[in-house]
């Protein structure tokens, strides 16, 4: 044990000596958390967030290392080579932009729940793959296994490392009561998992110019997870999403937006089994995947599309529709590499992979941010010049706005105010939505006001379901998404929208529902029929029965936890009948 011992502080010792500005970035990013734990999140430093703080010190950790790797691997390098000096400039470059790129997210929220973190958090990442790999591109493969084992590897060290000094704090307290352990724990767990964690993945990595080889044991576990178990099942996955493909196409239904994470997340993991499963040609199953997968891959990215299309039609480009355009044109990339079958240039994928997302973070006009930008304010406005809303800078109510463009208006808006800086945008620069609302619901808002009770509970006794072919019982307290068999339900802002899986949507506003409870609660006894919704969509009529309300506040306001139960009914219109 003791020489196991000296063996493991001497490799920690060597890996802190060989990556010590690396090491510094854990140790600060550590530093930062602990003093956001110390302040209660009520303290910032040069008068930013730690958490920010906290979050540039892991990526520079990454792009520290990459740069390390990169030049250990270098060919006949030579001290004070210029190259050295463009890859400290280019982690000086990559530390700032992140700084910059985050400070614009980071408010009152968890920056490590940004979109932002976390797409410079993996594409930085994945620069430590290919940074030690170039000129050994033989070794690509193990290289990048023996990686990423040693990340799970020294997670649980770290991880076991915790718990033990947890499990010594909880004694401490219980026995003496010397140690706060709620809060002595936070302070564990960040040290271990970052600088502890980061020590021990360090000592992990060979030295330059060795190579994971000598670890074919784990890696012959690897493989027979890959060959054995996520080839055969990643085969009869897609098998599914083509007998889905043909269904749609024979029964002529558009395919549902679910489609679109149902496609791009299995087949990220495809190019990962393609490329670990690249070299093994003697299994005739792994043969066969490796040979028609790429193929089969694109009439599934071209369904995908289909449906992105379909939706960034109805709703404009988002920060994540982006993400699911770049990462499909990568995936779409990855499959011609390996149809051209260059076994020696894998490292060209996660190089790639990288560059898609750094640009969508850092890419200005062309990256995730510019581009949802202004494809909501195009959105907004065309919505408001279409109601003639927009007079000059100011927006004007309208008396006869339609429920579903004020529900686009109101969410569109929203949407731009929580994301982006619309100080450019003169009717929305004072980043309050609110006050577009407060047009809209004006006259409604006067009714509500006075409200005493606007919770009822009518029951379900007296629905008449006559005449009707399908019933849903329905239950929304919250915002929410949440898939209901052939129905999806989601809730933004007080509005509820039902979507079905042949592309028809109805839509009910929770405004409209407190709005009729406050009037008519004042002269009678409220019954069903008071707060039936009836309408059309596509070619199917429909009537919505609300046996329950709960609404907290008279202000026209939905707050979280207000909502409705309600009973959907609905009937399949012959459109030769109607006629």
């Amino acid at each position: 044990m003791n020489a196991r011992l000296r063996d493991l502080f001497e490799r920690g010792r060597r890996a802190a000596v060989r990556f010590w500005p690396a090491l510094v970035f854990a140790l600060a990013a550590a530093f930062f958390q602990c003093y956001f734990i110390f302040g209660d999140g009520y303290v910032t430093i040069f008068g930013k967030p730690p958490l920010l703080l906290s979050a540039v010190s892991v990526i520079a950790f990454f792009a520290a290392l990459a740069a390390k790797l990169y030049t250990e691997n270098l060919e006949d390098v030579k001290r004070g080579d210029v190259r050295h000096l463009l890859v400290a400039l280019a982690v000086v470059l990559i530390i700032l932009l992140t700084y910059f790129r985050l400070d614009d997210v980071t408010g009152d929220e968890l920056i490590y729940l940004s979109d932002a973190f976390i797409t410079i958090f993996i594409a930085s990442g994945l620069t430590t793959l290919f940074a030690g790999a170039f000129h050994r591109e033989r070794e690509f493969l193990y290289h990048v296994i023996g990686m990423l084992l040693d990340v799970v590897i020294a997670y649980i060290y770290a991880f076991v490392l915790s718990l033990a000094v947890a499990l010594v704090l909880l004694g401490v307290d219980v026995l003496f009561g010397v140690v706060n352990f709620d809060r002595a724990i936070l302070y564990v767990e960040t040290i271990c998992l970052m600088p502890v964690m980061a020590l021990f993945f360090l000592a992990r990595i060979p030295e330059a110019g060795e190579n994971y080889q000598n670890e074919r044991g784990v890696l012959l576990v690897v493989d027979n997870l890959f060959n054995n178990i996520l080839v055969p099942v990643m085969t009869i996955y897609v098998l599914l999403l083509y007998v889905y493909l043909v269904k749609i196409i024979f029964s002529l239904e558009l395919p549902t937006t679910s489609i679109v994470n149902l496609v791009l997340w299995p087949l990220m993991l495809i190019v990962f089994v393609l490329f670990a499963v690249d070299r093994d040609r003697e299994r005739s199953l792994t043969y066969y995947f490796r040979r028609y997968m790429p193929f089969a891959a694109f009439p599934l990215l071209g369904l995908m599309y289909y449906a992105w299309f379909l939706r960034v039609g109805q709703y404009g480009i988002t920060e994540n529709r982006y993400m699911v355009f770049a990462l499909g044109i990568w995936l779409t990339f990855a499959m011609v590499h390996f149809i051209i079958e260059k076994r020696d240039l894998h490292v060209i994928l996660p190089m790639t992979l990288s560059i898609v997302l750094f640009v969508s973070a850092f890419g200005g006009p062309i990256g995730a941010k510019g581009m949802s930008y202004r494809s909501q304010q195009a959105r907004l406005e065309a919505l408001l010049i279409k109601n003639r809303m927009l007079k000059g800078d100011k927006i004007v109510p309208s008396k006869h706005l339609p429920d579903e463009d004020k529900r686009q208006i109101l969410e569109t808006a929203n949407y731009l105010v929580a994301h982006h800086d619309v100080s450019q945008i003169p009717y929305l620069k004072e980043g309050d939505p609110d006050e577009i609302a407060s047009d809209l619901l004006d006259e409604r808002k006067k009714d509500i006001a006075d409200a005493d009770d606007l919770s009822v509970d009518l029951g379900a006794n007296g629905i008449d379901v006559s005449g009707y072919d399908r019933l849903y019982e329905v239950e929304s307290y919250g915002d929410e998404k949440r898939e209901m068999g052939e129905m999806t339900l989601e809730r933004n802002d007080g509005v509820v929208t039902l979507s079905f899986s042949d592309g028809r949507d109805i839509v009910v506003d929770l405004r409209d529902i407190l709005a009729k409870v406050a009037v008519l609660s004042k002269s009678k006894a409220l019954d069903l029929e008071d707060l039936a919704i009836e309408g059309k969509s596509g070619e199917v009529d429909y009537k919505i029965y609300v046996t329950k309300t709960q609404f907290s506040s008279g202000a026209g306001e939905i707050k979280s936890g207000d909502g409705v139960s309600m009973y959907i009914l609905l009937k399949d219109v012959d459109p030769d009948n109607e006629k």
